[in-house]
């Protein structure tokens, strides 16, 4: 074999020494980022798992705060911490989640907020299962309200909403949102502004307070109130009692009477806002002599008689067969106020149903 036939073979094995060294490298570099790429997924899958289950441990219990650190899952681990924080007078919790994986991380940051509703059982000032009888200088307002008392044009509901009939004796007066137009409280009443023979469907009246927020389809099952009362959420209170109550009221109040039983002479202290439930399994505890102050928001009673207060928000009766003669035969007043519902179910919510604001990955 002569010298140039020594060279040539010599350089074509130092090229193709060369072209397998580039092939297998670009071979490595694939593998090591596939496996980097596997690796970067399962930490964010890990993430998200974490999120969920901070989420469904939120919804069981609002007040949970605790967070957890270093818990294995799938081969990795999972961290969770969660803090209150406020923006724009609003309040949030900011959920902070890492997944992590063979040396791979990836932070989530979640804020969410209870959600504000207006429970579709609420279908004006005063919603009751049966005849409605008002009295004195009664004033029952379906026009829409701000939590202050202030009127908001043309977008209420309602006056009155009974399943039974109305009867309008007195001074009594009633207004309401009539088509998009608002009617003033006046007697007698408008027409569009009561509705008699109220229909509900196939199921009916809400039995329940919890049915009353929506049920179960509405993440309030039954013994969701009474439990957001009893948890002391945002002032919440449960009580078996009346006078064991504190004021002014906030949160959830729940009265749970025994059958027959009355909770009577009412003094909100100032202003009482919220959710006042009144009920037992019976169906017949019931709410009397509303006599001073104002409360903001939504009252869920049985059976409910004598308003001589201010409600700014709504009331629904359960009952129907009342055991009084009429809703109110004073000078009190029942204006209806989206506003305060929302902020009374906000409050409420907490406990069962959270808005996702914004998602950071």
């Amino acid at each position: 074999m002569g010298n140039a036939t020594i060279v040539l073979v010599l350089g074509l094995g130092l090229n193709i020494g060369l072209l397998s060294y580039h092939l297998l490298s670009r071979t490595g570099d694939s593998v090591e980022n596939t496996a980097e790429y596997y690796e970067t997924t399962v930490a964010r899958n890990i993430a998200n798992a974490a999120m969920d289950l901070t989420l469904q441990q939120l919804r069981i219990n609002a007040s949970w705060r605790e967070g957890f650190a270093g818990v294995p899952f799938a081969d990795g681990m999972m961290s969770a911490t969660l803090s209150d924080t406020v923006s724009g007078g609003v309040n949030y919790v900011r959920i902070t989640v890492t997944g992590e994986y063979n040396g791979k991380s990836n932070t989530i940051i979640v804020l969410v907020r209870p959600i504000a509703f207006l429970p579709a059982a609420v279908r004006g000032g005063v919603t009751a299962n049966s005849d409605v009888r008002t009295l004195g200088s009664l004033v029952v307002d379906g026009r829409d309200h701000t939590i202050g008392g202030s009127l908001i044009p043309n977008s209420g509901t309602l006056g009155i909403s009974a399943v039974g009939s109305y009867s309008q004796a007195g001074n009594s007066k009633i207004g309401g949102t009539v088509g998009g137009t608002d009617v003033s409280p006046s007697r007698p009443a408008d027409p569009g502004t009561t509705e008699e023979n109220a229909g509900w469907g196939s199921s009916g009246f809400p039995e329940t307070p919890d049915e009353v927020m929506g049920g179960e389809a509405n993440r309030f099952p039954e013994g969701s109130l009474k439990a957001i009362a009893m948890s002391g959420l945002n002032g919440g209170q449960y009580v078996t009692n009346p006078a064991g109550l504190s004021f002014p009221l906030s949160g959830v109040t729940y009265v749970e009477l025994p059958s027959g039983g009355e909770w009577s002479t009412i003094d909100f202290a100032g202003v009482s806002s919220g959710i006042i439930v009144v009920h037992n399994s019976a169906g017949n505890a019931r709410m009397r002599n509303i006599d001073s102050g104002t409360f903001t928001g939504l009252i869920i009673a049985d059976d409910i008689e004598h308003v001589h207060a201010t409600i700014i928000g709504a009331v629904v009766s359960l009952i129907d067969n009342p055991a009084g003669n009429c809703l109110g035969n004073g000078s009190g007043e029942v204006l209806y106020s989206s506003e305060a519902i929302r902020q009374a179910t906000e409050s409420a919510a907490e406990g069962s149903i959270y808005s996702i604001v914004s998602y950071w990955e």
